[in-house]
Order: C-alpha cells, then structure tokens, then sequence
C-alpha cells in the first residue's frame, strides 16, 4: 500500500476530519488530501510530525518515505524493475567498495 493510503486509512479508521489533521500538521487541506491521494509527499521535515500524529514509528515511516520517492521517480519509465535492479548492483557495488577501502585503512 503507498503511504498517502496508508495515511488515510488510519484517518478514517480513528474518524478524524482531514481538516484537523491538516491542522494539526501545519498544511492545507488540500495539501493533505494530495498526499492522501499519492499525488505528492510530505516535505521530510514534517515526518517527525506526522509519525507522532500517526502513532506510527518513525524509522518506517521514513523507509516507506524514501520508497515513495524512489517509485515516484521512476513511475512512468521504461522498464522500472530493471531500473530498480541495477540500483541494487549499484548499492552491492557501493558496499564492496567502502568494505575494501575500510580494510585498507587499518
């Protein structure tokens, strides 16, 4: 599930107006409602916030945060999963390299 859903199923399982949240939040409604809806993310400053609003944990929410910006970025590409795949041997790359680099430095 995308976490603008995920959002809004807690909200509405708690039955709490989207206007309050928004308040409660610091954004406009309309704002909220588009992260609802998966049409934009919150700014990464607002995650403490929201985590604590939610009763959600914060690390999660921020991997789930960082997993929307990546599926935002690709949506719409060619082939994603290969775009995904070569991310994954670029980071097992990165790994390698700062692995070697740190051995090399005791």
């Amino acid at each position: 599930m995308r976490l603008g859903e995920s959002l809004k199923r807690i909200r509405e399982k708690r039955d709490v107006p989207l206007r309050k949240i928004a308040a409660e939040l610091d954004l406009d409604q309309s704002t909220l409602s588009k992260i609802e809806r998966g049409e934009r993310l919150p700014k990464e400053n607002l995650l403490p916030k929201i985590a604590k609003f939610y009763k959600l944990e914060f690390e999660e929410l921020k991997l789930d945060y960082i997993s929307e910006k990546v599926l935002m970025c690709i949506k719409g590409k060619k082939d994603p999963e290969r775009i995904l795949e070569l991310t994954k041997q670029k980071i097992q790359y990165l790994r390698n390299k700062n692995s070697k680099q740190s051995k090399l430095e005791l």
